[in-house]
């Protein structure tokens, strides 16, 4: 049987930054992305200013929604032109790697070793090779209902966000396979 899970607000801090739309955590800094394309890192201790920011230059229209660490590097899901961009991270607005495959991803995350990326319209998530200019590896089909918007690995689980259907997934990944640990509908004030 899944096991329900149960949420608790612990603390709430607002963020210096206009509209944001993305948050990835490295172990030691949150950055965050802005509708306006800006990347900034924060000090989670003293949020109220970012450590620095930046826009990726010539890329064109770029709006993050979502982020992941791992790998050496800073990927981003642009929702602009429908893309995965990799980022170097000690200088975010240099773009090293743009997947050029036209899928539409949806969600993103790292485990520490392959970058993952939920794709919207299949509704498949795919895991990348570790030179991700040769594209997914492998392929995998979770529940025909879910459409994640975000994303996050902890440890051989990885939980999913639905806005759609404001709901919260949690999947163990073992050996090859995923299997369903948790499905909540998050209501408003849990």
């Amino acid at each position: 049987a899944l096991r329900g899970i149960y949420l608790k607000l612990e603390s709430t801090t607002a963020l210096p930054l206009e509209t944001p739309t993305a948050l990835a955590w490295d172990g030691a800094h949150l950055w965050a992305g802005s509708w306006s394309g800006r990347l900034a890192v924060f000090d989670p201790n003293n949020p109220a200013a970012p450590l620095w920011q930046s826009v990726p230059k010539g890329i064109g229209p770029f709006r993050p929604g979502g982020l992941a660490v791992g790998d050496g590097a800073l990927w981003s899901l642009d929702a602009a032109q429908v893309r995965i961009l990799k980022h170097d991270p000690r200088n975010p607005s240099r773009v090293l790697w743009k997947s050029q495959d036209g899928s539409l991803p949806s969600a993103i995350a790292h485990d520490g070793k392959r970058l993952w990326v939920f794709e919207g319209s299949e509704r498949h998530l795919y895991r990348y090779r570790a030179d991700t200019k040769l594209g997914p590896e492998d392929s995998y089909d979770l529940s025909p209902g879910l459409t994640a918007t975000s994303m996050q690995w902890a440890g051989k689980d990885l939980w999913l966000f639905d806005a759609l259907n404001a709901e919260l997934w949690r999947y163990r990944f073992e050996g090859r396979s995923f299997s369903l640990k948790s499905r909540d509908k998050l209501l408003p004030g849990t």
